[in-house]
C-alpha cells in the first residue's frame, strides 16, 4: 500500500510543538518590545488542505482570511475574524468556498515575541458557485502565528491553522498555512 504524507500537517505539528525564544536582553527593553495597540487588521493569504464528509479525497486549495479589531493590553489582539477555503478555479466543478467567521483573537504569551496563538469562534458556512451561503452550527479555527519586526505599523504574519465547521450535520475541516499582512 502506498502511503502519502501531508506536509502542511507534518507542518503544523512543527509549529505547534515549537516554543518561542526570547532575545537574551532586559524585558523592559524597548528593542524587543512590540507595539499592540489601537486599531488591527489583517489579511491572509495561504495554502489549505480540504476535506469533508463524502467528499473523497482531501483538494488543495486556496485559504484565505480577514481580520478586524482592537488591542486590549500587550498580550490580547480582539475583533471580528474569518478563515475560509475557496476552491476550484477549475473547469471541471463548481467554485465552493467553506469556512468560520466570528469573534476571535490572537493571544500573544509574552509582549516581547511575534509568537501567538490565533482562534476562531463563530458560524460555519458553506457557499456554492454564486449562490447564498449555508450557514451551519458552531464553528471554529485553531492555529499558531509569528509577527515579524514591523516597519512602522505593518509587517507580516505566517501562520497555520486548522478550520472545521459543520452544515446540516456534515462536518468539514481545513488544514491552512500561509502569510498575513497586518496593520496596528
Amino acid at each position: 500500500m502506498h502511503s502519502r504524507t501531508n506536509w502542511p500537517f507534518v507542518a503544523l505539528l512543527a509549529l505547534l510543538g515549537a516554543t518561542p525564544v526570547q532575545a537574551q536582553t532586559p524585558a523592559d527593553s524597548p528593542v524587543n518590545k512590540q507595539v499592540r495597540e489601537g486599531f488591527w487588521l489583517e489579511m491572509d493569504v495561504g495554502y489549505a488542505a480540504f476535506g469533508c464528509e463524502g467528499c473523497g479525497p482531501r483538494s488543495n486549495e486556496v485559504g484565505l482570511g480577514f481580520a478586524i479589531g482592537g488591542a486590549v493590553g500587550d498580550k490580547w489582539l480582539i475583533g471580528l475574524l474569518s478563515s475560509v477555503s475557496v476552491s476550484n478555479f477549475d473547469k471541471d466543478f463548481e467554485e465552493r468556498e467553506a469556512g468560520v467567521m466570528g469573534l476571535g483573537a490572537h493571544y500573544y504569551p509574552t509582549p516581547f515575541s511575534g509568537f501567538h496563538w490565533r482562534g476562531i469562534v463563530g458560524v460555519s458556512y458553506v457557499s456554492h458557485g454564486s449562490g447564498d451561503p449555508e450557514y451551519g452550527s458552531i464553528g471554529g479555527f485553531l492555529g499558531v502565528g509569528y509577527d515579524t519586526p514591523r516597519t512602522g505599523s505593518f509587517g507580516f504574519t505566517p501562520y497555520a491553522g486548522v478550520v472545521a465547521g459543520s452544515i446540516d450535520g456534515e462536518t468539514f475541516n481545513s488544514l491552512q498555512i500561509g502569510v498575513g499582512v497586518s496593520w496596528h
